[in-house]
């Protein structure tokens, strides 16, 4: 529960309410940059928010909120709503790619269903080094190659460990289930309904693939562009997820294997019998593709590993919450 003035607003009232004045455009919503240092320019910014609220008819004045009140909640709104959105339904989907497919690797199959029995929150684009900074306090991508410091970019030199740690910093700061997307659920957000090589059709002449991934002839083909670019610049999939093709391989919750034979048809992480290196490191799943990758790499079954404590340019993350009430 949020307190407004002296009155206890359900938080989802609250984050709602602010999440409808982002998707409308309004400009008092604060700066990505600003949101992302944890607070607000100002208590009359923050009034002139709330002043909204009232005369939409959301709260009345005497449910008006303390400035204090107001910057956390713009905080949560942030991670919650304009990272986050309720984007993932239950459902069912064939996994993988068919035989024929242009393009397909053998890790890929076999094709197979899934059912995703729970809806769940999906980040609507890749961490970015604001978000990291913001959560992590450290900016593990300075002074590295292939990396620009901006707050927008997707961050990258990234592992799989760093995510978990990141997740478990969200969910100290509100009580949910955050963690990293499994290979089923990644790739069930990423097709948003779809069956073909892309989440927006098959492309084979590649005519739009550049209008929705930054990849091998779309970034990577400058030299001064070689960097994980800005997040949420290409077009969205159907469901308004933004960046599944290219710009980071994304880490997922799952043990690399050689094929998807024995997988779980549930949705849930494959955390049994996984390839581990010579010195007994996990190897963890990537999705996705990359900066550098071919549009072969970037389609939407492929599927690559790589040892869970170990990042690259080319490593980042997304993060998904579970839909389940909040901690006690």
């Amino acid at each position: 529960m949020t307190t407004m003035g002296d009155v206890l607003l359900p938080d989802h009232r609250l984050r709602s309410m602010i999440a409808g004045a982002f998707r409308r455009g309004t400009d008092l919503g604060p700066s990505i940059e600003t949101i992302e240092a944890g607070y607000i320019e100002s208590e009359h910014h923050a009034n002139r928010l709330v002043d909204e609220f009232i005369d939409a008819g959301h709260v009345t004045p005497a449910e008006a909120p303390a400035p204090e009140n107001i910057k956390l909640a713009l905080w949560e709104a942030y991670h919650w709503y304009l990272q986050s959105v309720d984007c993932a339904p239950k459902g069912e989907f064939l996994m993988g790619s068919a035989d024929d497919e242009v393009g397909r690797y053998p890790v890929e199959g076999p094709q197979h269903k899934v059912t995703i029995g729970k809806s769940f929150y999906v980040a609507i684009h890749q961490t970015t080094q604001g978000q990291w900074e913001a959560a992590m306090g450290t900016t593990p991508w300075d002074g590295k190659g292939h990396a620009v410091n901006n707050p927008s970019h997707a961050a990258n030199h990234l592992c799989w460990d760093d995510g978990m740690a990141f997740s478990a910093k969200l969910a100290e700061k509100d009580g949910r289930t955050y963690r990293l997307p499994t290979d089923a659920e990644w790739e069930y957000a990423c097709r948003a309904g779809s069956t073909t090589r892309y989440c927006y059709g098959n492309d084979l002449k590649l005519e739009k693939l550049a209008e929705y991934s930054w990849y091998l002839d779309a970034g990577w083909d400058e030299e001064d562009q070689r960097y994980p670019h800005q997040v949420g610049v290409k077009k969205p999939n159907a469901w308004g997820i933004h960046d599944m093709h290219g710009n980071l391989w994304e880490f997922c919750m799952d043990m690399t294997h050689p094929n998807r034979e024995g997988a779980p048809s549930d949705g849930s992480a494959w955390l049994k019998d996984g390839h581990t290196n010579d010195s007994g490191i996990t190897g963890r799943v990537l999705r996705g593709g990359g900066l550098r990758s071919t549009d072969r790499r970037v389609r939407t079954a492929s599927r690559h590993g790589y040892p869970q404590n170990v990042s690259s340019y080319y490593t980042g993350f997304r993060i998904m919450c579970e839909v389940s009430p909040k901690a006690k």
